[in-house]
């Protein structure tokens, strides 16, 4: 298991995303946050990353799968 969801390597929900680009990633047991395009829109998205030991699902998460 890894230390935290790697927020480079969230690609959804991907009817709804694209242009994704992380403006801060705050490791494991933080946050990251990104500019995306939602619906062809220019968005913010901020996600839990995660943490092996305390919270391996990262949030928001579908299934076991970063979203």
């Amino acid at each position: 298991m890894t230390d935290y969801c790697d927020p480079r390597a969230v690609t959804g929900p991907k009817r709804h995303i694209s242009n994704v680009q992380v403006i801060y990633d705050g490791g494991p047991d933080n946050c990251a946050a990104a500019r995306l395009d939602w619906d062809g829109e220019p968005g913010v998205g901020i996600r839990w990353n995660g943490s092996a030991k305390d919270q391996p699902l990262d949030t928001p998460q579908s299934r076991g799968y970063p979203f």
